[in-house]
């Protein structure tokens, strides 16, 4: 199967009328969970962060997993079995909005390994689960008394995704804890009493990806790309955009893609 950029977006678009009537009810109540509320957004930022780190580490990786990947009827319905599960349940519960939010996000997990295809679900899996876990809190379900404890938490559980999503760099994981601190400090001090921060200092995390622009931070981050040096000269492209002589991906896929 073949995934072209333009394929993929169009294929992720026509999920958006089906969202939109399965969870039109929610979406008021996400948004003020989410952006009215000083706990959830810095949450909420650090999830979008952390997802959005590990895109820019591999993004010539998940770009050939996109082009190349196949849909897995099995693991969609399992997704989407789930999804129902979580929605129906939370129908009756008292988080209503949580179960929810889960549901829809299994729910686009399913519909990506209906139409796209598992491989980028996969490869991306550990840093899904942190924003799975960390874009919605419940801390109405969930109290730390102590801040320090939610840190060592939230330190334990996105190191240990980066970590494996890199492939076990030490390298990688500067940035992930920055940006858990930060919105560790954001949320410690929305509980402080006559304390009121500015709407941005919660946009913090995400700040700390401009560090990728220093040369001497992004090399030790990020996993190294080959130079010019490594290039095959004797590249010949075959129609899934690979080289036949050395395997490396050369430019993007040429057959045609089903859009169904």
């Amino acid at each position: 199967m073949t995934n072209t950029r333009f394929g993929a977006a169009a294929k992720i678009l026509t999920i958006v009328p089906i969202l939109a009537a399965v969870y039109y009810n929610d979406f008021q109540g996400w948004a003020y969970a989410i952006f009215g509320s000083p706990q959830n957004l810095p949450f909420f930022v650090l999830a979008c962060s952390v997802l959005a780190f590990g895109i820019i580490s591999k993004s010539r990786i998940m770009r050939a997993k996109m082009e190349l990947s196949r849909t897995s009827f099995m693991w969609g319905l399992v997704f989407l079995l789930g999804s129902m599960v979580l929605y129906i349940y939370g129908s009756y519960s008292a988080y209503v909005s949580w179960y929810h939010y889960e549901s829809l996000f299994l729910m686009v997990i399913s519909y990506g390994s209906f139409r796209i295809g598992t491989s980028i679900v996969r490869a991306l899996s550990p840093l899904l689960l942190v924003f799975a876990l960390f874009s919605y809190m419940p801390f109405s379900v969930f109290t730390f008394a102590n801040s320090y404890l939610l840190l060592a938490v939230c330190w334990l559980a996105v190191g240990l995704a980066v970590f494996k999503f890199s492939n076990f760099r030490l390298g990688s994981l500067p940035i992930p804890f920055s940006m858990v601190s930060l919105a560790l400090v954001s949320w410690n001090y929305s509980q402080a009493p006559g304390v009121h921060l500015p709407a941005y200092a919660a946009l913090s995390p995400v700040a700390v990806l401009l560090l990728l622009a220093v040369p001497a931070v992004r090399r030790l981050s990020l996993p190294p790309s080959y130079s010019s040096d490594d290039s095959c000269v004797r590249h010949h492209m075959l129609e899934n955009g690979f080289c036949s002589a050395c395997g490396r991906k050369v430019g993007p896929s040429l057959r045609r893609e089903i859009l169904g």
